[in-house]
């Protein structure tokens, strides 16, 4: 009897020590990571999972871009969104965007984003 009785203890304390275990893997787990960026009419978002935002809160009639660079390319990508006050433009580049620029376009002259825009 004493015997079993410490095998019933054992068993349950190694249950406890999985459950612990289980915790602390799960509690390491990181949501993907998100980046965003904000300037005068518009709001820019880029995550690990490679989902990109353009938003246009400026209601000023200018359109909005977002710089993205995507891990391991060289150079940035431009998103567009044109569509207008309150929208948002949203797709996914494919890596992780590592740095994230929200700009507004200034049709003639620098844009906030630097540089004449030349697109």
């Amino acid at each position: 009897m004493k015997g079993r009785g410490f095998i019933m203890k054992l068993k349950f304390w190694q249950r406890c020590a999985v459950a612990m275990v289980g915790v602390a893997v799960l509690g390491t787990a990181s949501p993907a990571s998100a980046i965003t960026s904000e300037t005068t009419g518009a709001r820019a978002y880029g995550g690990s999972n490679g989902d990109w935002s353009v938003q246009d809160v400026g209601c000023d009639a200018m359109p909005v871009y977002g710089r993205f660079t995507e891990k391991g390319v060289p150079g940035f990508q431009r998103m567009d969104n044109k569509s207008g006050c309150g929208t948002e433009e949203q797709g996914n580049i494919g890596n992780t965007i590592t740095t994230v620029q929200a700009c507004r376009d200034v049709p003639v002259g620098r844009d906030n984003c630097g540089g004449w825009n030349e697109w």
